[in-house]
């Protein structure tokens, strides 16, 4: 534990001196991205927005913990609609690196809470001369882990803004997946 401790401390010093060294100057950064999402094998589509906070440990290494909203809606065979909260915590690998654009490799472990709510069918009652037709709803709520695998490019405008595009793949334990590629902006400070 004193080990890790020590460790820590020195990686985030060395971050810090090889920032003030080198064209990074701010090691933090906060990121908001949007862009469409496939939930499951691609039936269930919609749109991702998230928000995520970055420090960079060494230049070519950086954490970052994020929170994500989706909203998703499929018409193929039965209604479905689904809402996901996730939070995210990822490491990523900066194997291109120049003083205005980053590729990014990452990979995380990923916390989900999803609520789904599906059509399972519908009834028909007589009431008089029109039949009135009453379509039956099942809602399910689970909490699931699983990892992230993604890649980022990042184009950086002078010491503090930066743009890209994300791509990311989420595979969970329940044996649900998430397809995102999407568009973010941020700010490093």
């Amino acid at each position: 534990m004193k080990y890790l401790i020590l460790f820590t401390f020195f990686a985030l010093n060395l971050s810090t001196v090889n920032a003030q060294s080198s064209d990074v100057v701010s090691p933090n950064s906060i990121k908001i991205g949007i862009g469409p999402t496939l939930f499951g094998s691609g039936d269930i589509k919609g749109i991702m927005q998230y928000t995520e906070y970055r420090r960079q440990l060494l230049p070519y290494l950086q954490v970052g913990a994020g929170f994500s909203l989706a909203q998703a809606a499929s018409t193929i065979e039965r209604w479905q609609q689904a809402a996901a909260k996730t939070l995210d915590f990822n490491i990523a690998f900066i194997p291109l690196r120049s003083s205005s654009q980053n590729f990014k490799i990452g990979v995380g472990v990923s916390g989900r809470h999803l609520t789904s709510i599906y059509s399972i069918g519908s009834s028909t009652y007589d009431r008089g001369p029109t039949p009135i037709m009453i379509e039956e709803f099942e809602k399910q709520e689970f909490n699931s882990i699983g990892y992230t695998v993604l890649l980022e490019y990042e184009y950086l405008f002078g010491e503090r803004w930066a743009i890209g595009t994300r791509a990311s793949f989420q595979n969970y334990r329940l044996g649900s997946t998430v397809l995102f590629l999407g568009i973010n902006g941020g700010i490093k400070f």
